[in-house]
């Protein structure tokens, strides 16, 4: 994958929306934990899930994001849930960089608007629906960088015939969910038939992209 300046990062994105809510989302953890306290881990406003026994709700995304991405059984995964901010820190980062990410699926419970970057591209604030799955390009996802604002308030662009507008933002809603989809043999094999496919296409195969393709071999 291939990104050059003036080329925007959502675009790039695949969509999907969910039908579920904040409250069956909360529930369905605080069973998880309650029935399973050692099937997740927590730690600084964020609990990660990395075996099979998770909450229902979640499980269930799982299986709709598989389906839709196309993201095989066998593929291994790991979910993480950020929970709303409880101090009075002005943002919250997503930046682990992990080259072994094939797939990232990103999820909010509110409408959020994270400034996102990419390698050395200039950042790019993105608008993400509530409960819509944003799944990163394949290989990509698990490099990029998200800053969630935790602002009470949000300012709409201004466009063509609207002016800004200031509009609440309920932030004590807003979990965000990660759920990365960890490449393994079968999809090494098959990375491998895709860069060359891409090779007889294009030369110009992004840096960071070869970096992480290297480190996985």
């Amino acid at each position: 994958m291939s990104f050059k300046k003036g080329i925007s990062l959502k675009n790039k994105m695949e969509t999907y929306s969910l039908g579920y809510s904040t409250k069956e989302l909360v529930e369905s953890v605080e069973e998880n934990i309650d029935k399973e306290p050692n099937s997740s881990v927590y730690s600084n406003g964020k609990r990660a899930w990395f075996k099979e026994v998770r909450p229902k709700v979640l499980s269930q995304i799982d299986k709709e994001l598989r389906k839709y991405f196309n993201i095989g059984d066998k593929t291994k995964s790991t979910i993480c849930l950020y929970y709303p901010p409880s101090t009075d820190e002005k943002n919250m980062f997503i930046k682990d960089r992990n080259e072994n990410v094939l797939h990232r699926v990103l999820v909010s419970t509110i409408n959020e608007f994270p400034e996102i970057s990419f390698g050395s591209l200039q950042s790019e604030v993105v608008s993400l629906n509530s409960w819509t799955a944003y799944k990163s390009p394949q290989m990509v996802g698990g490099m990029l960088n998200y800053i969630f604002t935790n602002s009470k308030s949000y300012t709409t662009p201004s466009k063509k015939g609207f002016r800004q507008l200031r509009k609440i933002k309920n932030v004590s809603d807003r979990y965000v969910l990660v759920f990365d989809y960890i490449i393994g043999t079968e999809d090494l094999v098959k990375l491998g038939e895709s860069l060359k496919n891409l090779s007889t296409n294009s030369k110009n195969i992004d840096k960071d992209v070869e970096d992480a393709i290297s480190n996985l071999s």
